[in-house]
Order: C-alpha cells, then sequence, then structure tokens
C-alpha cells in the first residue's frame, strides 16, 4: 500500500540542464498541470471538406493536410511545450509576476499564455527542445515497470 503522505515527501524528479552557461533544473509536471496546461490552449481542428473517394451526399471528413491547419497545429504544440517548460522551470519575473501557483485555473491560463509567449521570444529553437526534452525526461525518472528489489 502507498500512504500519499510518503509520496509526497519524495518530491518529484528533476533534471538539469545548461542554457546560455546557466543551470536550469525543471522538474516533472503533476497531471493536474498537464491537464489545466492542455485546456489553456485550444487544439485545432482541421477543416471538413467533401470526401473525394465517396458520392456528394457522403459526409464530410477532415482535411488534415490543409496549410493553415498545420500551420496552427506546430504553433499550438510550440505553446503547449512552451507552457511545460514555464510551469517545470518556475519561470518568474516580468510579465509573468512571481510565477503560477496552480491555483485559479482562468488566471492559470491566461498565466500559461503569457509565459509560453515569452518564453518562445526568449529561447533559440535548440535552447527550447533542449529544456522540452529535459521535462520529459524528468517526467520519466523514477518510473519503472519492474518490482523494487527486495
Amino acid at each position: 500500500m502507498i500512504d500519499l503522505s510518503e509520496l509526497a515527501s519524495v518530491g518529484v524528479p528533476t533534471v538539469t540542464v545548461t542554457v546560455r552557461g546557466r543551470a536550469w533544473t525543471v522538474r516533472a509536471l503533476t497531471d493536474l498541470e498537464t491537464q489545466v496546461i492542455a485546456e489553456a490552449f485550444a487544439t485545432p481542428r482541421a477543416p471538413m471538406i467533401k470526401d473525394p473517394t465517396k458520392g456528394s451526399l457522403a459526409a464530410p471528413i477532415a482535411d488534415y493536410q490543409d496549410e493553415a491547419f498545420r500551420n496552427r497545429t506546430r504553433e499550438w504544440n510550440a505553446s503547449v511545450q512552451a507552457a511545460r517548460v514555464a510551469v517545470a522551470a518556475d519561470l518568474r519575473g516580468g510579465l509573468l509576476g512571481n510565477g503560477w501557483n496552480g491555483g485559479d485555473v482562468q488566471s492559470g491560463k491566461d498565466w500559461l499564455r503569457t509565459a509560453a509567449t515569452q518564453l518562445r521570444g526568449l529561447l533559440t529553437d535548440a535552447e527550447f527542445e533542449a529544456l522540452a526534452k529535459a521535462v520529459d525526461d524528468a517526467g520519466k525518472a523514477g518510473v519503472t515497470a519492474e518490482p523494487p528489489a527486495g
């Protein structure tokens, strides 16, 4: 049996990555944080078109090849990843104030959108990718499918 107080005392895993000569420690995100981030950024929907392989009375299908949809999807993905990094790194300062406390959901969503925009405007692609990978790695740290020894 797992005691929640025992789980809380261990803390979430962290990973440290160096960006511009400075160590950034990012932590794993909780499931609740991941859910709020997902809710803060509306998932793009592909436009509906007539199915070219069926008759005119057939139900429309999603056009996943639509260029505008693909652009919105890339933008959405980058914003979600930037918000994940912002929360995992406990980003603060400037328009972000003292960081996101995870409290009020609407103010949290506003903070996430601002943080994503700020972070994407400051980091290079390589820096951003390194930090996003570190967040993913932290989320996987300490998780095994094997039973503990002993």
